[in-house]
């Protein structure tokens, strides 16, 4: 009798911070133990890792983040937490965000002439599952934070990406978190003194304001499970 294929369950967790905040208050992780030997080694992309396996891949730390007071501070926010099924050895795919369309141009027998296609932007990610012998999940996972961003003088779209690409080992009940996907946006702040502030003409002597820039982190937790 033939048996059905085994599928994996991709649970997902992804949650924007600033970066700031995230230096202020420090992040905790309890860390599982990991072993290995080689050189040591950090992800630019804010994988963090350790050593190198006998293949020559780096190993990947596994975290379990504490994430306590971090919502209710109004500087994290839980964006979304997605759950998808994928069969042994098939690629998942999962976008939160849309498509938008971008306009390219393109010259045909001496004629300039436009056309639309329509790309995905937001948080993307995908993951092709291999279940292991000891009933572990050996994941190829792809995570692409990506943003439009309006060019006036072209009256169209360019799109700002950050991504990540690994290959990681989970066993049940850990969870790998992808973090250093950052994105940066401009802040204007303004402070004035109560009612003199607002006085018209004169108010500007009690108050000033500032233009900051801050980062938003990305941080995707990801948990994968055999059923």
């Amino acid at each position: 009798v033939d048996k059905e294929p085994k599928q994996v369950q991709l649970e997902a967790t992804i949650i924007a911070m600033e970066q700031s905040y995230a230096k202020e208050q420090g992040f905790r992780w309890s860390w599982l133990s990991l072993t290995g030997h080689g050189e040591d080694k950090t992800n630019s992309y804010g994988a963090v890792t350790f050593g190198k396996t006998p293949g020559g891949e780096a190993y990947k730390f596994f975290v379990k983040p504490e994430l306590s007071l971090m919502e209710s501070s109004g500087k994290a926010v839980l964006i979304a937490k997605p759950s998808i099924m994928a069969l042994n050895g098939e690629t998942a795919h999962i976008l939160i965000g849309e498509r938008i369309p971008v306009i390219e141009e393109a010259e045909v027998n001496g004629e300039r002439k436009r056309s639309t296609r329509y790309e995905e932007v937001g948080i993307k990610l995908n993951y092709t599952p291999i279940i292991t012998a000891n009933g572990g999940v050996d994941a190829k996972i792809h995570a692409e934070v990506s943003t439009p961003i309006m060019v006036s003088e072209m009256k169209a779209y360019k799109i700002s990406t950050r991504q990540a690409h690994t290959r990681v080992r989970l066993q049940p009940g850990e969870v790998l978190v992808i973090g250093g996907l950052m994105d940066n946006r401009d802040q204007h702040q303004i402070q004035k003194i109560p009612i003199l502030g607002d006085i018209p003409l004169l108010g500007k002597l009690f108050r000033h304001s500032r233009k900051t820039k801050d980062s938003i982190e990305m941080l995707i937790l990801v948990r994968a499970n055999v059923v």
